[in-house]
C-alpha cells in the first residue's frame, strides 16, 4: 500500500498525517468489497465457519464493521472521497 511521505513537523511521535489514514481507510475498504452480497447489505467474509448466530449475522456485523474507516474517511474529506 503507497503511503504519503512522513511529515514529523505536523505530527513528530508518528510522522502520519490525515492522507496516511485516507489511505489506510481506502486500502481497508476495498479489501472488502469481494466480500459484499449481491445487493451490497452483507460482507460475508472468509473464516472458520458461521459463528453461532448463524451466516446473516456475520453479514451485517461485516457490513456494520466497515463503518468506522468509511464514517473517518467521509467526515473529513470535504466530499473528495473515492
Amino acid at each position: 500500500m503507497p503511503l504519503p511521505p512522513e511529515d514529523r513537523h505536523l505530527s513528530p511521535r508518528t510522522g502520519w498525517t490525515r492522507a496516511h489514514w485516507e489511505a489506510v481507510a481506502d486500502e481497508l475498504l476495498t479489501a472488502v468489497r469481494p466480500y459484499a452480497s449481491p445487493g451490497q447489505a452483507l460482507i460475508d467474509l472468509p473464516g472458520t465457519g458461521p459463528s453461532w448466530s448463524g451466516r446473516r449475522s456475520d453479514g451485517l456485523e461485516g457490513y456494520a464493521r466497515t463503518f468506522l474507516p468509511a464514517a473517518l474517511r467521509i467526515a473529513g474529506a470535504g466530499g473528495d472521497d473515492p
